[in-house]
């Protein structure tokens, strides 16, 4: 309460008659006459739970033609006066009245604002229970705390998405108050995070404000390690906005290499989409030494990308010091194929001879297979093809069959995105000849998947249907055929994509293939597809989550009105019990 705050002697007037008015404004607001009251215009004068609290709409019908502002006025403060003046009877009774939750709802449907009024409410209770006895006001407090966690509750079952639609449909304040109630520490600020980003896509201002309250909460969830993903996200956006110690602090929140790796890695990504280069190398040196190797070659990749090639040669120098201090120099090859032209002529036998560290039979063919593509690259044809050789006779002495048609198959992929095709398909083949004569079933079902798999990223979609078909195990065969969805969805070929999309038969797999699909329809403007689609998904919140994938969908391609009508049904699917 007011009279518990410890104030400066010069602010106790004030206080004294600003209780005064807070009983005056208080009656006064109900019959629409009040305007605002002095001791609001000083937030030093009422207790801080009370700022910007809200009042029913019922009070306001009484304003009739009156001032928009001094509706508005009502609408954000009357409960707050009546709580400040003491007037509990009073505030009880409005909060009771049948229609002020619906009321509050259609002033604010997020319901923060009502949120907030129950909590008063709840404040009040106690307070005037130390004077009445517990007993007696013990319905009221149980009935409020109820009310409140109800509102929670609720909330707690929307999916990400929904709170990501009403960012697309231009209420990012409504999702951020939403997201404000969630009852789980980790579940809100995952979802904050997530608002964040889809504001700063959205070019809005608040994005970096939202994304910097994620990192204060990050202390909150440091032992879950399931929010590291996301707060990674966060940081990553940060950086690149620059709120670099916004970022490190979400970094240092946590005891665990594993997540401090993880999210500093992501600061140095958001540093380098920033062209923070020095800043980004600083960073990228405060790494555990293998993440470190990772990180150096990514930022050498940055900088050869933004013409500054002096510069990423002296980090790839730099990070492969550190590999080979480590003793994991042929890491350091594999990650240094990713930097185009980072195999000089001098480095070229030292590369080589690094691939006799390598004992595991799929990564030597896979670095082999690298190696070739950089020679062919540099206009070495012939030794680009002997190490093609190389990559294909390692592969087929890999053991057991499995981990060999699966490497072969990894080859063949790389081979057909470098545009050899004809060496492409010969390896493929002999893949697939290989893994349909594997003895194990699991063991055979999944090299036909990976094969699959790769035929799927090389967009060979008719051999994929055939192997996909293949498949000797339902979880394998809805895997490959869910990919084969996927990728013609990416490619804009929809139709066919519903037809691949039948043989898949686990539940959740089948949702979430169909959402995609939906959202996709949406995308192209034909709505009634993507909404015949969602019918088809059983699972209600699945369900309220694709709706409101599709609402997005809509807003982006301007269709608001649609948009608005997916998010609704998606928001009464969520609270539907």
């Amino acid at each position: 309460m007011v009279d518990k705050l410890v104030l400066e002697p010069a602010l106790i007037h004030r206080l004294v008659r600003c209780s005064y008015e807070h009983q005056s404004v208080a009656r006064r607001l109900q019959y629409g006459s009040a305007t605002q009251c002095s001791g609001l215009r000083d937030a030093r004068c009422i207790r801080p739970i009370a700022k910007g609290r809200s009042t029913p709409i019922m009070i306001v019908t009484k304003f009739g033609g009156r001032s928009q502002e001094r509706r508005l006025y009502a609408l954000q403060h009357l409960v707050t006066h009546l709580a400040s003046a003491r007037d509990y009877e009073t505030l009880w009774n409005v909060i009771d009245t049948a229609e002020y939750g619906r009321a509050k709802f259609r002033y604010d449907p997020s319901m923060r604002s009502y949120a907030q009024d129950l909590d008063l409410a709840r404040q009040a209770t106690l307070d005037v229970a130390h004077d009445r006895g517990f007993v007696t006001l013990l319905p009221r407090l149980w009935k409020y705390s109820l009310l409140r966690a109800s509102l929670s509750s609720r909330t707690d079952q929307y999916p990400e998405s929904l709170f990501l639609a009403l960012v697309a449909l231009g209420r990012g304040q409504e999702a951020v108050h939403l997201a404000e109630l969630l009852s789980k520490p980790s579940q809100r600020i995952k979802t904050l995070a997530a608002i964040g980003q889809a504001l700063m896509a959205r070019g809005e201002d608040k994005d970096a404000i939202i994304l910097r309250r994620v990192s204060d909460m990050a202390e909150s969830i440091k032992d879950d390690l399931a929010a590291i993903r996301v707060l990674g996200d966060a940081a990553e956006r940060l950086a690149a906005a620059g709120w670099l110690d916004n970022a490190r602090h979400i970094a240092v929140t946590f005891d665990n290499i594993y997540a401090h790796d993880h999210i500093q890695t992501r600061i140095v990504e958001g540093l380098m989409a920033a062209g923070q280069w020095e800043e980004a190398h600083q960073v990228a040196n405060t790494l555990s030494d293998a993440q470190r190797v990772d990180a150096l070659i990514r930022l050498a990749r940055g900088l050869e990308l933004a013409g500054r090639r002096d510069e990423a040669q002296t980090v790839m120098v730099a990070a492969r010091q550190v590999a080979i201090a480590i003793g994991k120099g042929w890491s350091y090859w594999m990650l240094a194929l990713q930097v185009k032209g980072s195999i000089t002529t001098e480095l070229w036998q030292e590369a080589r001879a690094s691939l006799a560290s390598i004992s595991e039979g799929s990564t030597r063919a896979i670095m082999q297979c690298r190696l070739a593509e950089e020679l062919a690259a540099a206009g070495q044809g012939v030794e680009a093809q002997a190490m093609f050789a190389g990559a294909r006779q390692t592969a087929e002495s890999i053991r057991p069959e499995r981990d060999c048609a699966t490497t072969l198959a990894r080859l063949a992929e790389r081979l057909a995105i470098i545009g050899q095709w004809n060496e492409a398909e010969t390896i493929f083949a002999a893949a697939r000849q290989i893994a349909e004569v594997i003895g194990d079933r699991w063991d055979r079902a999944y090299a036909m998947q990976v094969l699959a798999t790769a035929l799927v990223s090389i967009q060979r979609w008719d051999e994929a249907r055939d192997v996909a078909a293949a498949i000797d195990d339902s979880t394998l065969r809805t895997d490959a055929f869910s990919k084969l969805v996927e990728g013609l969805v990416e490619v804009g070929r929809l139709d066919e994509a519903c037809e691949m999309a039948q043989p898949v038969n686990d539940p959740w797999t089948f949702s979430r293939v169909i959402g995609k699909l939906a959202v996709a329809f949406a995308a192209a403007e034909r709505l009634n597809e993507a909404l015949r689609l969602t019918e088809a998904i059983h699972d209600q919140l699945e369900r309220a989550n694709v709706l409101s994938k599709v609402a997005i969908a809509l807003a982006t391609v301007d269709r608001h009105d649609d948009a608005i009508t997916a998010f609704d049904s998606a928001r009464r699917l969520a609270e539907t019990p």
